[in-house]
């Protein structure tokens, strides 16, 4: 039986809101699909994982889903490079390794003191960090990682046009 449509349904991995592409059919038993998405009235972040699967229908109106497959998003204009520690891995195209180092321990350093914070809060103290308490050392760590944060989020702005970020 030919199959006469094909759709692609798609949606960034946390997400709960699916959005569905029609992809173009050159009607037959066996076909190839593929779809470009415009990401300039579809636009996805670069460094997303995205679900995808396609709905299939054929000439007697049977309709069969593929099932879900995940892929890591990149925008491929640029040549991406990465560095892992730990759970975090941290893609950049742009800078050195030694600015994907900061961002991957700024983020590390700030997760910390979250989930310290975290704790706190549930054992019944005050969630708050108080910069006065901190030893030198966490001060100038906190500095360092709000400064790399920073120059990320300028990063971002200029890059993608970001006038409210």
């Amino acid at each position: 039986m030919a199959i006469t449509e094909a759709r692609l349904f798609y949606r960034p991995a946390l997400a709960e809101v699916t959005t569905l592409s029609e992809a173009k059919v050159t009607q037959g038993l066996k076909i190839d699909l593929t779809h470009v998405v415009d990401m300039t009235t579809h636009y996805l972040p670069p460094g997303l994982d995205i679900v995808y699967y396609w709905s299939i229908t054929n000439a007697m109106g049977l309709h069969y889903d593929t099932e879900p497959q995940t892929f890591l998003y990149q925008d491929g204009r640029f040549s991406w490079r990465s560095l892992t520690g730990g759970q975090v891995t941290v893609y950049y195209y742009s800078g050195n390794e030694d600015f994907g180092r900061d961002l991957r321990e700024a983020f590390h350093f700030l997760t910390a003191m979250r989930l310290d914070n975290q704790l706190a809060e549930r054992a019944g103290r005050e969630a708050v960090v108080r910069t006065a308490t901190l030893s030198s050392a966490q001060r100038d760590l906190l500095r360092e990682a709000f400064k790399v944060v920073k120059q990320f989020r300028d990063f971002l702005r200029r890059h993608y046009n970001f006038a409210m970020f």
